[in-house]
C-alpha cells in the first residue's frame, strides 16, 4: 500500500487552495474590469442632457420596421374605425396616407387605455446582449392611454397606427396622448434591457406658423417621457429620408421646460433620442393654432379628407392640418456595443480518503 504522509497531504491542499484562489482572483479582477467600463459609461450619460452618436451603446435594433404585420384593438369604444388593408404596403414615399392601416375616431378625451396595437416583427430585428448573444424581437406592442382632445373638432379625436412600427402613430384634434411601449421575444416574455442600450430616435418634432405667416400663432408638436425613459438632445442634427432622393435636416430638439422635448425656433422639425427600458411611457403633444377644421373618412380613397373633399389629412399645407405623426427609429443614433463578461471559473479539487502514516 502506498504511504501518504500528513505534510504531503497537507502540500497537496495547499497547492489546490492556491491554483482555486488564482483562479478566483482573475475572475473578479476582470469582472471589476468589465463592470468599471459599464458604470463609467452610464456615469457619463446619467446626468447629460446631450448625448454624441458615438458614446450611445445601441443595442436595439428594429431593421427600419419593413415586413411587420399589425393587429389592433380599441379599448375604448370609438365613434367609427377604419383600416385599410394596405397587405403590409410601407413604401409610404409616394402615398403616405395610404400606408395608415389602422385608425378610430373617438368622441372627446379619453382617460385609461383607448387603444393596443400589436406588431409582428419578421426577422432582422433584435436585442443584442452586452455579450453578444441576441434575442430576437418577436412583436412590439403600444398601448395608448389617456387622450386629451382639442380643437374646435374635438368630439372627433382620431387615433391610428401605420402598418410599420418606425413609422408608427398618429393623432389628430389631440393636445396629448401617453403610449407605453413593449418588447417581446419569440417565447412571449418582455425582453431585458440592460439600462443605457436601449434607445429610440424621436421625430420629427415640428415647430411651424400655423398658416404659414409669422402673423398667426404657431404650432408646436413635443414629446415628453412619462416612466422608464429619458431624453437627451442629440449632438448633431439627422437626415431622414423619405425615399432615396429627398432627405430632410431634422435639428437637434432641446428640453423646453419640465422635461418636454422640441424645437424652440419656428419653421423647423426636430429630433431627440429618448433611453428606455421595457415599458416606457412617452407623453406625444402638440399645440398650436391649426387644431381645427374637421376630416372625414372617404372610402373609396381608403384616408381622412377635408370637408373640401379633396384635402388629405396629411398634407401640411392647409390650415386644418391637425394631424401628429410619431415617429421612432432604432437605426440612425449610437452605435452596437459588446463587451463580454469574464467567463466564471470551473473550480475543481481533489478529495480522497486515505491513511495517513505518522513518522
Amino acid at each position: 500500500m502506498c504511504k501518504t504522509t500528513y505534510d504531503e497531504v497537507k502540500s497537496n491542499y495547499h497547492d489546490q487552495a492556491n491554483k482555486i484562489n488564482s483562479q478566483v482572483n482573475q475572475y473578479q479582477d476582470e469582472f471589476a474590469k468589465y463592470e468599471k467600463e459599464y458604470n463609467d459609461y452610464l456615469a457619463k450619460i446619467q446626468n447629460a442632457d446631450s448625448v454624441d452618436s458615438k458614446v450611445i451603446w445601441q443595442n436595439l435594433f428594429l431593421n427600419f420596421g419593413q415586413g411587420s404585420k399589425l393587429s389592433v384593438q380599441w379599448n375604448t369604444k370609438p365613434l367609427e374605425t377604419h383600416q385599410n388593408q394596405t397587405n403590409g404596403d410601407d413604401n409610404y414615399s409616394y402615398d403616405f396616407e395610404k400606408a395608415l392601416e389602422y385608425s378610430a375616431i373617438f368622441n372627446g378625451s379619453q382617460s385609461g387605455i383607448v387603444g393596443t396595437a400589436t406588431w409582428e416583427i419578421p426577422s432582422g430585428a433584435y436585442y443584442k446582449n452586452l455579450d453578444g448573444s441576441k434575442v430576437r424581437i418577436a412583436k412590439i406592442v403600444s398601448v395608448l392611454k389617456n387622450v386629451v382632445a382639442d380643437g374646435s373638432n374635438n368630439n372627433h379625436v382620431l387615433v391610428g397606427f401605420f402598418n410599420n412600427p418606425t413609422l408608427h402613430a398618429f393623432s389628430s384634434f389631440a393636445s396629448s396622448v401617453d403610449e407605453t411601449f413593449y418588447f417581446y421575444d419569440e417565447t412571449g416574455n418582455l425582453i431585458n434591457f440592460k439600462d443605457g442600450t436601449a434607445w429610440l430616435g424621436i421625430a420629427s418634432l415640428n415647430h411651424w406658423w400655423g398658416d404659414g405667416t409669422q402673423n398667426s400663432h404657431d404650432v408646436n408638436e413635443t414629446v415628453k417621457a412619462v416612466s422608464g425613459a429619458k431624453l437627451y438632445t442629440p449632438n448633431g442634427s439627422i437626415s431622414l429620408s423619405d425615399d432615396e432622393t429627398t432627405t430632410q435636416e431634422q435639428v437637434p430638439a432641446t428640453n423646453l421646460g419640465g422635461g418636454t422635448f422640441g424645437v424652440g425656433t419656428k419653421d423647423f422639425s426636430g429630433f431627440a433620442v429618448a433611453k428606455i427600458s421595457n415599458g416606457a411611457t412617452l407623453r406625444w403633444a402638440k399645440n398650436g393654432f391649426n387644431n381645427h377644421g374637421t376630416f372625414h373618412w372617404d372610402d373609396t380613397r381608403k384616408t381622412y379628407v377635408a370637408s373640401d373633399n379633396e384635402t388629405v389629412f396629411t398634407d401640411t399645407t392647409n390650415n386644418i392640418n391637425s394631424w401628429y405623426q410619431w415617429a421612432m427609429s432604432t437605426d440612425l443614433y449610437g452605435m452596437a456595443k459588446t463587451i463580454k463578461p469574464p467567463t466564471k471559473p470551473t473550480v475543481s479539487y481533489n478529495y480522497s480518503t486515505v491513511i495517513v502514516y505518522l513518522d
